[in-house]
């Protein structure tokens, strides 16, 4: 006898596996610290490219990040905005 998920085609598992790392990363989570974050960032503002703003959430993030041992890098390029019509 086939069980019928396996005619179908289907796992009989139904769930992630239970060394899902997704699952252990999104576990670490801690929903304070989360909001907190984000309320950070919200202090800079309107954050459009090239502004003084821009550069101090860049260097903000780069300093969390770095906080919780994360390796950082800086790609720089030349931003050329398309040319307004008027």
């Amino acid at each position: 006898m086939v069980p019928a998920a396996a005619q179908r085609g289907e796992s009989p598992s139904s769930g992630p596996p239970a060394d899902d790392p997704i699952k252990a990363l999104a576990g670490r989570l801690e929903l304070e610290r989360y909001k907190a974050t984000v309320k950070g960032l919200t202090q800079f503002g309107d954050r459009r490219q090239g502004t003084d703003r821009n550069r101090a959430a860049v260097d903000w993030i780069e300093a969390q990040l770095k906080s919780y041992g994360c390796p950082t890098d800086r790609i720089k390029y030349e931003y050329q905005p398309p040319a307004t019509q008027g």
